[in-house]
C-alpha cells in the first residue's frame, strides 16, 4: 500500500455558500471544486487559510479529523492527487520530504485511504508558509513511485528533514519503512513523527508483517535500530495526536523552520 486517495472535506453536504466578507464565514464547494472544498475572496496556497478571515486551526483539525472518518472515493484522491502534482511543479527539489501510508478501509476506492488526507493536510500547511514538500503525492502519473528516493538523497536532493505521518497502518508499510531508512540511515537527515493515529508500537511490533526470512528488510530493520528510530520524540507527546491537539501544529511548524533554518 503505497499511495491513495484523500476524503473531500462536504461529502454528501452539496454546494452552500455563507457569506465570505467576515471572518466567521468560508464559501462551502461541492467536492470536486477543490480538495478541502473552502475558499475565501483572498486567494491562499492552500484550500483552508490560516491569515485573517479564514478558519481557525482547532476547525481547520476537526474538518481533517471529520473527513478521515469518511468514504474516500476515487474522485476524490484523483482531484487530490492533481492538485498536489501540479504543486511539486515548483520545486523538484524540496527541504521537505512526507511519509505517509495510505491506510485503506473497505469502505475506501482501491487506491485511496484517510493517509492521503492527512498528507495533504500537511502539505498544505507547509505551503503555507513558503516551505516546499514533497510526497508520493507529488509523484506525476506514469513516473515510478521510487523517484522519491531521489527527493531524499539523490545527487541532487536538498532535503533537511523527513516527516513521518504517523499512524497505525505506517508500521504495516514496507515502502514507509524504506523511506524512513533512506532518510535517517543513508542520508542522515533527521525526522519529525506527526502522530495523526494510534502510537508507537512496541518495536518488535513495528512492521512485525515483514517475515524473519526477509533478510534485507531485516536488516533494515536493525539499522534503524542503530540509529535510534524507535526512540525519536514525536508531535504531539503520546497519547495525544495531532487530531485531539490541534496545538501540536504550531509546534510542527516551529521545528520545521528552525531545522530548515540551520543552512
Amino acid at each position: 500500500e503505497r499511495v491513495g486517495g484523500a476524503a473531500a472535506l462536504w461529502q454528501g453536504r452539496g454546494p452552500q455558500t455563507a457569506c465570505v466578507g467576515c471572518c466567521c464565514c468560508v464559501e462551502w464547494r461541492p467536492p470536486h471544486a477543490n480538495s478541502w472544498a473552502v475558499s475565501r475572496q483572498t486567494p491562499s496556497v492552500s484550500g483552508l487559510s490560516l491569515s485573517p478571515g479564514g478558519v481557525t486551526m482547532e476547525e481547520r483539525v476537526r474538518l481533517v479529523a471529520e473527513a478521515a472518518k469518511q468514504p474516500v472515493t476515487f474522485e476524490q484522491g484523483e482531484a487530490i492527487k492533481r492538485k498536489l502534482q501540479k504543486q511539486g511543479l515548483s520545486c523538484p527539489w524540496p527541504p521537505v520530504v512526507l511519509s505517509y501510508a495510505t491506510q485503506r478501509r473497505p469502505e475506501d476506492a482501491e487506491g485511496c485511504g484517510p493517509g492521503m488526507l492527512y498528507a495533504e493536510f500537511v502539505s498544505d500547511l507547509l505551503m503555507d508558509e513558503g516551505i516546499n514538500c514533497f510526497s508520493g503525492l507529488h509523484v506525476p502519473a506514469g513516473d515510478d513511485w521510487e523517484m522519491y528516493f531521489s527527493k531524499i538523497n539523490g545527487r541532487r536532493a536538498e532535503c533537511k528533514v523527513l516527516v513521518v505521518i504517523q499512524t497505525d497502518a505506517l508500521f504495516k508499510s514496507k515502502p514507509c519503512m524504506w523511506e524512513i531508512h533512506e532518510a535517517m540511515v543513508k542520508a542522515e537527515i533527521p525526522i519529525i513523527p506527526l502522530v495523526f493515529e494510534g502510537k508507537m508500537p512496541r518495536k518488535r511490533d513495528c512492521w512485525a508483517n515483514i517475515e524473519k526470512s526477509d533478510h534485507k528488510n531485516q536488516t533494515k530493520l536493525d539499522q534503524l535500530d542503530r540509529v535510534d528510530y524507535f526512540d525519536v520524540n514525536s508531535i504531539p507527546a503520546p497519547p495525544h495526536t495531532v487530531l485531539s491537539q490541534p496545538k501540536a501544529v504550531e509546534t510542527f511548524l516551529q521545528t520545521i523552520k528552525h531545522i530548515l533554518s540551520k543552512d
